[in-house]
């Protein structure tokens, strides 16, 4: 623990000065859910919206269908918004929430922004914790920890963007721990609470199934709790109007259809679920010869390698990729750099309010905001080389996957949950 606190102090120095040096725009709908939940509205803030007028300045600016995620998404920060209303500056909050760039320059904003970013240090914190319960040597567990603790895109998709994609991470991380305890109901429960806040992650509840060692009735219990824990938290939402039509398939899951094969003028192969389904048939077939984590980190590279994903949802993989990186060593540090390479070249081609855009509270908006797009776009156009870009990602990808399996089949770190 001692060698661990340079290491901690140093990630939350450079998080507490990330958090009230950023801003983007998505901070705005999801807490105005949770501060909507704060106020009573726990289970129709899905309808909050849609009831109002269309003249409504909040209906104007964000439209009726703002709220798109699981309720857990929203309930989470309610929690600290209801517990932490006191320090609040109220005003500001309807600022942001209205007209955000008036908030710059306001004295109040830091202290807004850590009342805002700093729920999710508890997540953050709780998986630094949990990675380290995955390895028995105190060297790795450090090495992990340090990974985790240091690792630029948690700090970009969490306190730049401010999304709570590392609620995702942790249920990873925690359903990992409770696998390699054997405890596979209660991993099938945390995974399932992954899903309540983006539903991605239920694409993993199978593969913990097809590992659960035992008859195929056990297996099938896993996935059944799994998926009870998950119809369960969204069954008070479902006389919602807003919730089934917004959130409960979120438009987003669509974006996992866009690669894909036409067969015929009705018909195509969506390339990412023919791959997916590939994964479930080889665990299924060929579970003991793999660990869960690298079950579990196929079907992530896979969804990158074929989804246009936003930059923020790459905090899934990362506690895997951590994981990978401190069981193979110095073999996988250099496929790692280049997947983390190609990640932050596609950011610097998106608009500026995901790259230099964050830097608004120091940097007056729309005043010097900076894109790689018009001077790489000499070079090649811009569509060509965000393609090259994806196009190398999804081979690193490809290898790392390929490295993943080949390298550690037989290593001494492998687990023995399915002895």
């Amino acid at each position: 623990m001692k060698k661990l606190i340079p290491w901690l102090l140093l990630g939350l120095i450079l998080r507490l000065i990330i958090i009230p040096t950023t801003l983007h725009p998505d901070i705005r709908g999801y807490n105005l859910g949770a501060d909507l939940i704060s106020k009573g509205h726990v289970l129709d803030f899905y309808d909050y919206l849609s009831q109002q007028d269309t003249n409504d300045p909040l209906v104007k600016l964000y439209g009726k269908d703002l709220f798109i995620y699981p309720p857990i998404a929203y309930l989470y920060p309610s929690v600290f918004m209801k517990l932490l209303s006191g320090l609040y500056p109220h005003d500001l909050f309807n600022t942001l929430i209205y007209d955000m760039w008036k908030t710059i320059g306001n004295p109040q904003l830091p202290l807004l922004l850590y009342l805002l970013k700093l729920p999710y240090l508890l997540p953050d914190l709780l998986i630094v914790y949990f990675l380290g319960k995955l390895f028995e040597n105190k060297n790795q567990k450090l090495l992990a920890q340090i990974f985790w603790l240091l690792n630029p895109v948690v700090i970009y998709g969490t306190y730049m963007i401010s999304q709570f994609d590392v609620l995702l991470a942790l249920s990873i991380v925690l359903c990992l721990v409770l696998a390699k305890s054997k405890k596979f109901l209660l991993a099938a429960v945390v995974l399932a609470l992954g899903a309540t806040v983006k539903q991605f992650v239920f694409v993993l509840l199978p593969i913990l199934a097809f590992y659960t060692p035992g008859s195929f009735w056990k297996r099938l219990s896993v996935f059944l709790v799994g998926a009870a824990t998950y119809i369960a938290v969204l069954l008070p939402y479902l006389p919602s109007a807003g919730f089934r039509h917004y959130a409960l398939l979120a438009s987003q899951s669509d974006k996992i259809f866009f690669a894909k094969i036409p067969i015929s003028g009705g018909a195509f192969l969506p390339l990412f679920l023919v791959g997916l389904f590939i994964i479930y048939w080889c665990c299924l077939y060929f579970t003991k010869k793999y660990t869960l984590w690298q079950w579990f980190i196929l079907p992530l590279l896979l969804f990158y390698s074929f989804v246009h994903f936003h930059p923020q949802w790459f905090v899934w993989i990362t506690p895997l990729l951590v994981i990978l990186l401190v069981r193979l060593g110095r073999k996988s540090y250099l496929p790692v750099a280049v997947l983390i390479a190609c990640f932050v070249g596609i950011v610097l081609l998106f608009e500026p309010s995901l790259n230099t855009g964050l830097f608004s509270p120091v940097n007056a908006p729309w005043g010097r905001d900076f894109s790689l797009v018009p001077i790489l776009s000499k070079i090649f156009p811009e569509i060509t080389l965000r393609s090259i870009f994806f196009g190398l990602f999804a081979s690193t990808a490809a290898f790392i996957s390929i490295l993943t399996l080949k390298s550690t089949r037989h290593n001494k770190f492998k687990e023995t949950a399915n002895s």
